[in-house]
């Protein structure tokens, strides 16, 4: 049985790490209170398309406060779906807001 709503998980406020691969999340705006979240495994998947990835001008800052983190992944989640040019959620920069971009902000969580 896959995981379908994140609604409550705020209530762990000591939560450090979580895995959420193999479920079917389309909302990941609760994870915004958990403040302590250091690790968030989002697939298991190891090659990414992140060939307009530019370390420089980090993209996974979504925000742009210096620090990738929780708040980052949920600018993503009001995007996911959408397609077309200047969405900030679209990190690796091929035009579609997926899970491809919650992976590279994932993928840079905590820098």
């Amino acid at each position: 049985m896959a995981i379908t709503d994140l609604t409550g998980i705020g209530l762990y406020t000591n939560l450090s790490e979580l895995g959420l691969w193999d479920n079917n999340i389309t909302d990941i705006s609760p994870l915004a209170e958990l403040n302590n979240l250091e690790t968030l495994l989002l697939s298991a998947l190891t090659e990414l398309n992140s060939d307009a990835y530019d370390p420089e001008d980090n993209p996974s800052d979504i925000n742009n406060d210096g620090s990738i983190n929780t708040f980052d992944l949920v600018a993503v989640a009001p995007q996911f779906g959408q397609s077309g040019e200047n969405l900030d959620g679209d990190v690796n920069g091929d035009g579609i807001v997926n899970i491809f971009n919650l992976i590279l902000v994932a993928a840079h969580f905590g820098e």
